[in-house]
């Protein structure tokens, strides 16, 4: 069967049983209820001249009315094209515009859906009594049951046809073929163990990808059934746990910022005891989400969170499951989603290594919207995003190369917003950029130039960005002499970001920015072991020793040059992950990001020798979650030098291990000769098995540090830089700390 029979056939095979479920009234649509009102609402809109491969328009709240309306156009073969209600008139108009929308469907809830403009000839049909002039009352629900056509769909056809950001210079279209969906959505469910016992709980927007493709499409092809509830809100947070067990919710979807909002609105005592017995498996995904806040939800709810990845243009690309789940991961890739992490020059990285990811597969959308075209995509398909695959093939995201914002689970491009700030008069230059958000992941910042007094400008900036750009109004500005730029000229948002998230605190409000800090003292400190004749590497006949002699002299060429030998990991030295790791990558394809950065000093001096770090001792001295570049001083190399440095140094536990490589830590330092316990094998143990865990996960690990004593603060900027060493397992650095004080 092709993918519009496989849709189809699930009204049949599930006729009886329930699909819809309203989470207020609790009234239920079977299978076949959905189908005869598709049936009926098909009809009605062939009656008004469309014809399959049409574009209707939903700018609808989250009901059952706007998910019979997909099942409308999907089983009827007309593109479903959502359009967020709350979004500004203009930009609604945009979207309809460009979008080619026959009939739009919108409820008196939407003055934009009221008030924008359509493309000539679109029919305008709104829902409820109050009907605005120029629009047609139309009740679908409420029309005479009728059974779809014999004849199905093409399908060719475009199935959903959704616009990435409404704030964009230019809104980007992404269109969706049902074959690429439907096959997508079916990979997701086999790889997930997913069928007709899962009743799913939507409270996410359902005019955005997540909405209405992970909790409708999904749910139908899995025979599940859905409690469709109004999209989550403080009010909702408050109902979410009664509304789910009054309803026998087991399957939730949720993204990082209603996790934020569920574990702050808890008023519960117990909060774990019903849905820890109950929730089968709680997906998580549409972006990043931070360790803590996982650990928090997880421990105050009694669930595993299953994370998972994919963009509107991909759909499903990896996802954790209950069988393989590893926190910190986004998942392994879906079957048929041709995944690579490639290098700058388009090779295949290895693992441990950070790439770009993209994708190959028919999965993929149908293309872009350009015009009246749909441009197929770039093959492979570069997602932007920045990752590693670990040596069991689980994914981390480690970055985002677009320049997109991602607030609260949507993509917000800052060029539109751009666009408006600069539009304001006495505005010269801008910059927008994502800001750190306990609860949204990003929050929107502005940094404005400007020609006019602060104060008059941004009164008038604030209202022309609240009119224009409606929720997607900066939440901060700051004001600035001018935009810092890089060596070509080229704006700097990396440092205007930084520069934001170290002034902006978000409690509810904005915030002015706090006055800069007086201007720090800086100390440069050598944190490298000297590299001589004689001096003690690791007692292994793996590592050769250190020799340097002179190869001419000056009285014998006019120059003198010497000849040095050693290993790769003499004196303070990074190991690469194929240091250990059979395939690993080598030192030249650790990013030099890893190596320079701040970083964060855990003092474990008070160990006595051959302690083991346990998970609970590292978490209760981290205190939250690692930083990027964790440095662990236990004093140690005070016997550097002597045959005891190599012997009953402290060690890491295999537990701790996993926790640091989970937590996002990209650079791990010490002042001892290794992570690993020295007695291990000697005990009958594995060899290693530390090194394994952390280079097999992308950490570096940075070994023989001296001076640690000297650094005076915790936190501080490290350098570590390695030679470029091609095919190298491994580097001496010159390290050292720039310490502010």
């Amino acid at each position: 069967m092709n993918a519009v029979e496989r849709l189809a056939t699930q009204a049949s095979r599930h006729a009886t049983s329930v699909f819809l479920v309203d989470a207020v009234s609790g009234r239920e649509f079977t299978y076949g209820d959905v189908a005869s009102v598709a049936g009926a609402a098909g009809h009605f809109l062939a009656g008004l001249g469309l014809r399959p491969g049409d574009r209707v328009a939903l700018a609808l709240p989250n009901g059952v009315a706007i998910a019979c309306l997909y099942f409308t156009c999907w089983l009827n073969g007309y593109t479903a094209l959502p359009v967020n209600p709350l979004l500004p008139a203009e930009t609604m108009e945009d979207i309809l515009c460009k979008g080619g929308a026959k009939v739009l469907v919108t409820s008196k809830e939407s003055e934009s859906g009221r008030k924008a403009g359509v493309p000539q000839g679109c029919h305008r049909l709104c829902l409820g009594d109050e009907i605005p002039e120029g629009f047609e009352s139309w009740a679908p629900l409420a029309l005479e049951a009728a059974p779809l056509d014999d004849a199905l769909p093409d399908p060719s056809l475009l199935m959903t046809l959704s616009f990435t950001s409404g704030t964009t210079a230019e809104p980007k279209g992404v269109a969706h073929r049902f074959e690429g969906m439907v096959a997508n959505a079916e990979a997701f469910r086999d790889m997930n163990a997913l069928g007709s016992a899962n009743r799913f709980f939507n409270v996410l927007p359902m005019t955005y990808m997540a909405g209405f493709y992970n909790l409708l499409l999904l749910p139908w092809l899995c025979g599940g059934s859905v409690v469709v509830s109004d999209t989550l809100g403080p009010r909702e947070a408050l109902t979410f746990w009664p509304t789910a067990r009054r309803h026998n919710v087991n399957t939730l979807w949720l993204v990082p910022t209603i996790l934020s909002i569920l574990v702050k609105m808890n008023r519960s005592d117990d909060p774990s005891a019903w849905p820890a017995e109950h929730v089968r498996r709680c997906f998580v995904g549409t972006a990043p989400l931070p360790a803590p806040l996982r650990r928090e939800f997880e421990e105050l709810f009694g669930l595993k969170v299953l994370e998972n990845y994919g963009l509107s243009e991909t759909l499903f690309l990896t996802a954790n499951t209950t069988g393989e789940n590893r926190p910190g991961t986004v998942g392994r890739p879906v079957p048929g989603m041709g995944i690579r992490l490639v290098g700058e020059d388009g090779n295949d990285v290895a693992p441990g290594c950070d790439g770009d990811l993209v994708v190959d597969s028919p999965m993929l959308m149908a293309g872009y919207l350009e015009g009246e075209d749909i441009v197929p995509p770039e093959v492979p398909f570069p997602t932007g995003d920045v990752g590693r695959m670990d040596a069991d093939g689980y994914i981390s995201i480690t970055g985002r190369k677009k320049n997109v914002i991602i607030r609260g689970g949507e993509n917000v491009s800052p060029l539109r917003i751009e666009e408006v700030v600069l539009s304001c008069r006495g505005v010269d230059e801008c910059a927008v950029v994502g800001i750190p958000h306990p609860e949204y992941g990003e929050a929107i910042g502005a940094v404005v130039v400007v020609s006019r007094p602060y104060a008059e400008v941004i009164r008038e900036l604030s209202e022309v960005c609240r009119k224009k750009l409606g929720p997607h109004e900066p939440n901060v500005y700051f004001e600035i002499d001018a935009l810092p730029r890089t060596s070509n000229g080229k704006v700097d948002k990396k440092s205007i970001r930084a520069l934001l998230a170290e002034r902006t605190d978000f409690n509810g409000r904005r915030e002015a920015p706090r006055p800069a800090a007086p201007q720090a003292q800086r100390r440069v400190i050598d944190l490298s072991q000297d590299l001589s004749v004689n001096m003690k590497v690791f007692p292994s006949g793996n590592h050769p020793g250190f020799e340097l002699e002179k190869h001419v002299t000056i009285p014998e060429a006019g120059r003198q040059v010497s000849r040095v030998v050693m290993g790769t990991h003499t004196g303070t030295h990074v190991d690469a992950p194929v240091h250990f790791i059979e395939g690993g990558g080598d030192i030249t394809q650790t990013p030099l990001s890893v190596f320079v950065g701040p970083a964060r000093m855990i003092d474990f001096t008070d160990l006595e020798p051959a302690t083991e770090i346990s998970l609970d001792m590292l978490k209760a001295r981290v205190g939250g979650r690692p930083p990027e570049r964790l440095i662990l001083r236990f004093g140690w190399n005070i016997s550097m030098g002597m045959d005891t440095f190599f012997k009953r140094h402290p060690y890491i536990s295999t537990e701790a291990a996993r926790w640091i490589a989970q937590n996002g830590v990209r650079l791990l330092g010490m002042d001892s000769p290794q992570p690993d316990d020295p007695r291990s094998v000697a005990k009958g143990g594995p060899d290693s098995p530390v090194h394994k865990i952390l280079l097999g996960s992308g950490v570096t690990l940075l070994e023989y540090l001296c001076n640690l004593d000297a650094v005076q603060s915790e936190e501080f900027e490290i350098i570590a830089l390695p030679l470029k060493l091609k095919d190298a397992d491994g580097s001496p650095v010159r390290c050292v700390a720039i310490d502010h004080f």
